[in-house]
């Protein structure tokens, strides 16, 4: 069961998932509608249709109107039929002009609201790609891609439908109530007196269909983060078998969504029969009191046809404004979630005016850093720790498990900023570079590769996507993977799944060699890039890093010692400080915490 496995958060532990219901919401609307800027003349050629389709609308009563009072007025012997058939033409003329702006109407206001998600896609997607790695680690991948996804299309409505709905019915509700009032005024006065209800109605279930379907949208969000850690990690699930855990998590989630989706379509069951109930009364009054006028001669039968037609109209667009109301408290519960990412900006500050790195040589000083997660506020990972590494030099970074080693090497790339203190390339402090420029001098062979679904040309280019073909195949063959790769029948064309999971550890990891090959950074950083492979692998891969590190400034963190006697630096931390430093021969011949670990691993 479930209750026996460690509890996942869920995105709606948090408080920042619970918008406040403030006019803020309406400048988010705002937002929303500013990203349809770009394609303005499609939406004015749009809403001009919008305008003409629904001006004919409230023309086709006026016309049953004469259609009836002629019919009426000339019977028996005396049949005005040529006015009749006028009337007919012209009704027929009327519908096809409206279906014709419908036309233009639906498809490009359809037009602009596909583009309009399209871009509001990008720019979210673009943006968190520019976020700092810190709030990837404080959010699950499933929420995120539920914000790109279901938020996203449920305020595609907005403009697709919404707006052209919005000016359809106050083109209904002013011009229809005007005309009505023309017909008759007393008559007019007494359907009004059921609107109030309508829109008091509207009003209620529309704010609470808002607060429903925010928690909805955040319940399906939980589930998403919930189905791509299960799917992500697979191998783990099945090999715990653990499948019966994840299907009775995955299915709580989506029964709390669920809940949400029930109390909702039961808010709307009472909505819906509501409206309708409240326009039917008020047609049955009009009928009752315009019956009685036409009996006493004050009402033309066809002026009491075309005033109930009209009436059931502008109570179809009050009813519609409810109801589009109701959709914009949704769409504003989505634009909350999809512009609280967009406003959140990253922890590392970008130079105003930044420094530019003519030639890099690869010289990194690390001077008197100490860090601090944002989680341990009181408990620096790294204290104090200056280090020194020259152009071309290779120093491997070795230690107990949470000595800071990982961490010191994310400060490198500026994955974080020290909490204090400095780091240098080349004299010039990391913070006065841009971010790009200097990631573009590093390159990155993690202990977990990964691989994107694609070719193996397209990973391995991954760094310079412009790279030849004699360029690609140079670095395939210095790191050792040319061979394997060749026989595989489609070659560099062949397909490695997601994450790479086609491909053996040995095979990833020297794609990933290859990749850093071809991108020929300054800076090599290996985080403990043969400590999962089998001996066969590692010698192979160890032989590929030989050739990768060749002439570039290298850190390294290896579990297996026996990797790093080479290096020609080792720096040993524990406890977030270096307590020794010194080749390997230096520090395995005196005592300290090195000839402790090394002796250690010789001894299995």
């Amino acid at each position: 069961m479930r209750s026996n496995s460690p509890q996942r958060s869920t995105s709606t532990d948090h408080p920042r998932n619970q918008p406040r219901l403030t006019q803020d919401n309406f400048a988010q609307l705002w937002r929303l509608i500013a990203f349809a800027r770009p394609y303005k003349w499609q939406l004015v050629i749009g809403i001009v249709s919008v305008v003409v389709a629904s001006s004919l609308q409230i023309i086709f009563p006026l016309l049953i109107r004469d259609l009836f009072n002629t019919a009426f007025t000339h019977t028996g012997n005396n049949p005005d039929l040529p006015n009749i058939n006028r009337i007919v033409v012209i009704l027929l003329i009327v519908f096809l002009s409206q279906a014709g702006f419908n036309f233009v109407r639906v498809y490009f206001l359809g037009l602009v609201g596909e583009r309009v998600v399209a871009d509001l896609r990008k720019k979210l997607f673009s943006h968190l790609l520019g976020l700092s790695i810190p709030f990837f680690e404080e959010r699950k991948t499933g929420e995120i891609t539920s914000r790109l996804t279901s938020d996203v299309g449920t305020v595609q409505g907005l403009v697709a439908q919404d707006l052209a709905q919005f000016v359809t019915q106050l083109i209904t509700l002013v011009g229809g109530l005007s005309v009505l009032i023309v017909i008759n005024l007393q008559l007019t006065l007494v359907m009004l007196a059921v609107i109030p209800g309508i829109i008091i109605a509207g009003a209620y279930f529309g704010t609470r269909l808002k607060r429903i379907s925010t928690r909805f949208q955040d319940r399906v969000a939980d589930a998403n983060a919930s189905a791509e850690e299960a799917i992500a990690g697979i191998r783990v699930v099945q090999s715990f078998t653990a499948e019966q855990n994840e299907r009775e998590h995955y299915g709580q989630l989506i029964d709390s969504s669920f809940d949400q989706a029930r109390l909702r379509v039961l808010y709307r069951s009472f909505f819906v029969p509501s409206i309708i109930l409240a326009v039917f009364t008020g047609i049955t009054i009009v009928l009752w009191f315009g019956g009685r006028q036409v009996l006493t001669g004050n009402l033309l039968p066809g002026d009491l046809i075309a005033f109930l037609l009209l009436t059931i109209f502008v109570a179809g667009s009050v009813g519609s404004f409810t109801n589009l109301y109701a959709q914009l408290q949704q769409a504003l519960g989505a634009s909350y979630r999809i512009f609280e990412l967009l406003d959140i900006n990253t922890d590392l500050s970008q130079p105003k005016n930044p420094r530019n790195l003519k030639q890099v040589h690869g010289h990194i000083s690390i001077d008197g850093v100490t860090f601090f997660y944002k989680d341990r506020p009181f408990t620096p990972t790294l204290k104090d720790l200056t280090l020194e590494a020259c152009p071309g030099e290779v120093i491997a970074l070795v230690g107990p498990s949470g000595a800071g080693k990982s961490t010191l090497i994310t400060l490198i790339p500026r994955f974080y900023d020290p909490t204090k203190g400095s780091i240098q390339l080349d004299g010039i402090d990391l913070r006065s570079l841009e971010t790009r420029l200097l990631r573009g001098h590093i390159g990155i062979v993690p202990k977990e590769t990964t691989l994107f679904s694609g070719s193996i040309a397209s990973n391995i280019r991954y760094g310079r996507p412009t790279a030849s073909e004699s360029e690609l195949l140079a670095a395939a063959e210095s790191a050792n993977a040319h061979s394997f790769i060749s026989r595989f029948p489609d070659g560099y064309n062949t397909l490695v799944g997601e994450r790479g999971i086609k491909l053996s550890g040995g095979q990833r990891q020297r794609i990933s060699i290859a990749r850093a090959l071809l991108k020929d950074p300054r800076i090599l950083i290996l985080d403990e890039a043969t400590s999962s492979l089998d001996s066969e692998s590692e010698s192979l891969v160890q032989a590929a890093l030989e050739t990768l590190m060749r002439g570039r400034t290298t850190f390294i963190i290896a579990h297996r010692l026996s990797t790093i006697v080479n290096s020609d630096r080792i720096v040993v931390l524990d406890e977030g400080r270096i307590v020794q430093t010194g080749t390997h021969l230096e520090l395995v011949n005196k005592s300290g915490l090195y000839r402790e670990l090394y002796g250690k691993q010789m001894d299995h």
